[in-house]
């Protein structure tokens, strides 16, 4: 047994204790046990203990203790040395000892099958980040595997024995090879590890700490280290020693501890948490050095010597050794380790494998130095509890882990096995026993209860009080009734052949229910001093107990193993477990409600949570091992204070704290085989190429076997709906496309539970060349650089296009503007004489004449002869007669003569046009009248000369007429063109007048334009040329000159 506390203080003499709870309408009351199990108790004599007579002598008090076994060569180990112990993140003990490994689940052992090289001698272990185990065997050789078939692993150069102190690190693990580090990768490949500052590392062991540290153990310090990213080197970051409260000769154990780490030593403990460090010596005769040093789960050292295991508590720097620790003796401890519910198992030197059941919240309840026999709760934090010879009475303390206990004085004989209890007053309760009623009041003191004396020396199994304060005593002797203020209790016939009451209860109503011996099966209900049978359907099997159940039912069980719930405000009775299933084996004595809500019953060959609605048994809290191999057909459950519950069979009395279920392992997917090329990803696997496939392994522990679990898978995002409940804990994935896929897979073990979430497996299927990435970005980029060309290309061509359409519209255009020029040159010249027409002059003359004024203003003001421009107006002479008489033919080719003619006698800015008809207009820029008057000569001659003659020999002549523009230079705006060609038309009228061939010039005189201008403005000398220049020339303001021709002979003068 391990000793979890020292003893119970007594309580003081006197002190009255709480009463228990009363029973209300609507409440059931158990019995303690089982009328079959008390029944057989009675016959066999399971209680027949010397009791001893009259008080008892003071005793060495109560103390709680843990229970423990011990694992051996009988077991299944393959040795009683275990050097090492590992448990794995799926709750799995590892045991390496010096003949080989073993593996402990569900208490089962199974051992290493030896290689070649026989069972190894292991002297280290660790888990990989993948789940396979790292042995060290001798400290020389490293062998990994999935840890009952490992395969060795070659060492590289320069790495050396011994070889020790494997921790996992990250995706590696990190060793020991002479003192130096070493990093193992997950790739299998090994890296030394290069400590700065620290060229000869020298370390002797190597301990996992908090944020990613890893401890060393040096002789005289230890340190504390960070490993590079890539693994190769690692930079100390803090270093303990002799001045930090760390023992001389360095730590001989490391183990983390919370948020810290303790560091053990020869003479003291070194614990660190952050910056803080406290040194907590042994106490002094503290034998051996220590081998060993765990940290449980509740923040307590452990300590393995050469003489057993000692519990350390840090925070008061008390030692207490573990007497009897798992079973076992007093062998040098080799190594420790908590499992996943908090048991510590212990490896020794030569007792094997033992196994203190701290985790399981069962302490054994010791008294006088032997095993408690019997406990009945008092209600509340108070119990009695009994040895067979002495009773003691017990207060829980905070938690339950420091209760009180005093020894009660006995009056008469000793029970020996107490059954039931129930409050009577303050400070006294009523106790069935094997002995009759008795009754526990002050002294505390015990003695039997005058007013039960028809049940002196019987069984009183049931103690029960109605809401009316009737108090029921059912006992081997028969049932009996006490009535409030009744000075003794009275029998109750129950009927012929009925007696004994080993089980009973009070139902809403307040009637007292037992069993009827049937068969056939029936009930008891008694009421007042009447008792009713109550049939119950479904044959002939008779009821053999009855046990309370939440919302005032009742568990009823039949001596055939069936189980039923009994509604006794209706009479149903509903079939909870026929023979054979798991919860046939429910006792009501054990149903028990659990502090997280559940039930807690027994089922089978453990005490379980169980699901009344609908029936199921939920999950495994205790196995017989952890109540010390029981009997668990006589459990008994009760609860207790701070929620604890009492747990006691026939003979054993324990405090049962249930420990909340560990949270279910994640389930687990792993690639069992795939198709040549794959490589894992991280959270799945990545396949190569089409077609490929891969076949993947589900695991999910279940303590009824890996057979129970049933598993369901689907393709998330591709199959909506889960697959069907299967055993098969495989899948194979083929066919599939290229891309993501995410397997979920869900499991359910055989107590009904499933994991928080479906675990997800990616598998990634890699794209043909076609599909990958570089393939169809040099695909796209060809594509572009196509599109590009072809956009080019085409642009190209639409330039070019453009550009014909440009040159083509460009030439059209000059085309037309060409035609266009054709058109208005066409416009602008006479189509007969090819000379410019009137239109042209129309469109010209204005700029011409403009210029002149220019020119004439600036000579002016310069004191220069004006420019002044010639207007001239030539005409055929007779030209009618030539059209009549040799027609118009004829006539046109005397224009076209006259026209060369003309154009041969001008200068090259003069202006020659066709003004209409026979007649032709001529301006040619002179500077004076002289000049102009060679002009008219120069052009008449040309005609005369320059036409040929007429048929008949004749020759052709023309008259002119001519004037100049401004007709007044000093006025240059008083005269417009117009006025201007009424003088040349004047004049030329005047040419014909006279003779013909001949020229005239008419000019305006200057002082009488003035002098009119003067006396009656400009309108007045405008008004004159109204009708043509007849009346200018009628009041002497123009006058006219010229010369004669063939007629008249040269010669020039005034006409008048």
């Amino acid at each position: 047994m391990l000793d979890l506390h020292e003893g119970w203080r007594g309580v003081p003499p006197g002190e009255a204790a709480p009463p228990a709870s009363r029973a209300i309408p609507g409440e059931i009351i158990p019995s303690s046990m089982t009328a079959r199990a008390l029944a057989t108790a009675f016959a066999i004599g399971l209680f027949c203990v010397p009791a001893a007579p009259g008080a008892q002598e003071r005793s060495g008090g109560v103390r709680l203790v843990a229970g423990g076994r011990r694992l051996g060569l009988r077991e299944g180990l393959p040795s009683l040395m275990v050097r090492a112990l590992l448990v794995g993140r799926d709750g799995t003990l590892w045991a390496g000892t010096d003949q080989g490994l073993a593996r402990i689940a569900s208490g089962e052992v199974e051992t290493l099958r030896p290689g070649p090289d026989g069972p190894p001698a292991v002297t280290g272990l660790a888990e990989r980040a993948d789940g396979r185990l790292l042995v060290v065997a001798g400290h020389r050789r490293l062998l990994a595997g999935d840890g009952l078939s490992l395969r060795p692993l070659p060492l590289p150069a320069g790495m050396q024995p011994p070889l020790r102190s494997p921790v996992a690190h990250g995706d590696g693990t990190l060793l020991l090879s002479r003192g130096r580090p070493w990093l193992l990768r997950a790739d299998g490949s090994f890296t030394p590890v290069s400590v700065r500052g620290l060229p000869e590392p020298s370390f002797l062991r190597l301990a996992p700490g908090g944020d990613g540290l890893v401890w060393g153990a040096r002789p005289g310090e230890v340190v504390a280290l960070r490993l590079s990213p890539d693994g190769t080197s690692a930079e100390p970051l803090r270093r303990l020693g002799p001045e930090d409260g760390l023992t001389s000769g360095g730590a001989t154990g490391i183990v983390r501890h919370g948020s810290g780490v303790a560091f053990s030593g020869a003479d003291s403990l070194l614990v660190v948490d952050g910056e803080a460090a406290r040194r907590v010596p042994y106490p002094a005769g503290l034998p051996g050095s220590f081998h060993a040093l765990a940290s449980s789960p509740d923040g307590e050292l452990f300590l393995g010597c050469e003489d057993g295991v000692y519990r350390l508590d840090a925070s008061t720097g008390t030692l207490a050794r573990l007497a009897a620790a798992g079973g076992l003796g007093s062998s040098a401890v080799l190594s420790l380790a908590f499992d996943r519910r908090g048991n510590l198992w212990i490896g020794t030197h030569g007792e094997g494998l033992g196994v203190a059941l701290t985790g399981s919240g069962v302490l054994f309840v010791e008294a006088d130095g032997a095993p408690a026999r019997s406990v009945v709760p008092l209600g509340g934090d108070r119990a009695l509890v009994s040895t067979g010879q002495r009773l003691h009475l017990v207060r829980l303390g905070a938690r339950g882990r420091d209760p009180e206990s005093t020894e009660v004085a006995v009056r008469g004989a000793a029970p020996r096995q107490l059954l039931a209890a129930l409050a009577e007053e303050p400070g006294a309760w009523l106790v069935g026993s094997d002995r009759g009623v008795l009754r526990l009041g002050a002294g505390p003191a015990i003695a039997p209860d005058p007013r039960f004396a028809g049940a002196a020396g019987a069984y009183a199994a049931v103690l029960l009080r109605s809401s009316s304060g009737t108090v029921w005593a059912g006992t081997s002797a028969g049932l009996f009734r006490l009535e409030p203020g009744a000075p003794g209790a009275a029998s109750q016939p129950l009927g012929e052949g009925e007696q004994a009451v080993f089980s009973g209860l009070l139902d809403a109503r307040g009637r007292f229910l037992t069993v009827g011996d049937g068969p056939p099966a029936r009930l008891l209900a008694v009421e007042g001093s009447e008792v009713r049978t109550v049939l119950l359907p479904g044959g002939g099997a008779a009821p053999d107990v009855l046990g309370p159940l939440p919302g005032g039912r009742v568990l009823v069980a039949f001596e055939d193993g069936t189980r039923s719930v009994l509604d006794p405000s209706t009479g149903r009775l509903a079939a909870l477990a026929r023979p054979g299933e798991p919860l046939a084996t429910l006792l009501p004595a054990s149903v028990a409600p659990l502090p997280d809500g559940r039930l807690a019953g027994v089922a089978g060959d453990a005490v379980a949570a169980v699901s009344l609605d609908p029936p199921a048994l939920l999950e495994p809290l205790l196995s017989r091992d952890e109540l010390d191999d029981a009997d668990l057909a006589t459990l008994v459950l009760s609860p207790a204070a701070h929620g604890l519950l009492w747990a006691w069979t026939l003979g054993r009395v324990a405090l049962w704290r249930p420990v909340p279920p560990p949270p279910l392992p994640p389930l687990g997917v792993t690639a069992r085989r795939a198709s040549p090329g794959s490589w894992p990803l991280e959270g799945g696997l990545r396949l190569p190429p089409v077609p490929s496939e891969a076949e993947l392994r589900f695991s999910f522990p279940d303590p009824a076997g890996a057979s129970s679990v049933r598993f369901r898978w689907r393709l998330a995002g591709e199959q909506t709906a889960w697959g069907v409940w299967d055993a098969s804990d495989r899948v194979r994935l083929a066919s599939l496309s290229t891309g993501r896929h995410v397997l979920e897979v869900d499991a359910r073990d055989s107590h009904g539970r499933s994991p928080a979430a479906p675990a997800r497996f990616v598998v990634e299927v890699a794209p043909r060349f076609f599909e990958t990435g570089p393939f169809r970005a040099s695909l796209l980029a060809l594509v572009a650089l196509l599109s590009a060309t072809a956009w080019r290309l085409r642009t190209r061509a639409l330039v070019r296009r453009a550009e014909r359409l440009e040159r083509a519209v460009a030439e059209r255009t000059l085309e037309l503007a060409d035609a266009n020029e054709r058109l208005r040159e066409a416009s602008l010249v006479d189509p007969l004489t090819g000379l410019r027409n009137r239109r042209y002059v129309a469109e010209t003359v204005e700029a011409l004449l403009s210029e002149t004024r220019r020119g004439v203003s600036a000579a002016l003001r310069e004191g220069k002869a004006p420019p002044r421009v010639g207007v001239v107006l030539a005409d055929v002479d007779r030209f009618k007669s030539v059209n009549d008489r040799f027609g118009h033919g004829t006539g046109d080719e005397v224009l076209k003569g006259v026209a060369a003619s003309l154009r041969a006698a001008v200068r090259g800015g003069d202006v020659l046009a066709r003004w209409g008809g026979e007649e032709l207009l001529v301006l040619a820029r002179v500077s004076s009248e002289e000049e102009l008057a060679a002009l008219l000569e120069r052009l008449r001659a040309a005609v005369e000369e320059g036409v040929p003659p007429l048929p008949g020999g004749e020759r052709v002549t023309a008259s002119l007429g001519a004037s100049l523009f401004p007709p007044l230079p000093a006025r240059p705006e008083l005269l417009s063109l117009r006025e201007v060609l009424a003088l040349s038309d004047a004049a030329l009228y005047e040419a014909k007048r006279a003779g013909r061939n001949r020229w005239r010039v008419c000019r305006v005189d200057e002082e009488r334009a003035a002098a009119l201008v003067a006396a009656r403005g400009t309108e007045a000398l405008a008004s004159l040329f109204s009708g043509g220049a007849g009346e200018a020339l009628a009041q002497g303001v123009a006058r006219i000159r010229g010369t004669g021709g063939t007629e008249a002979g040269p010669g020039a003068g005034p006409v008048g």
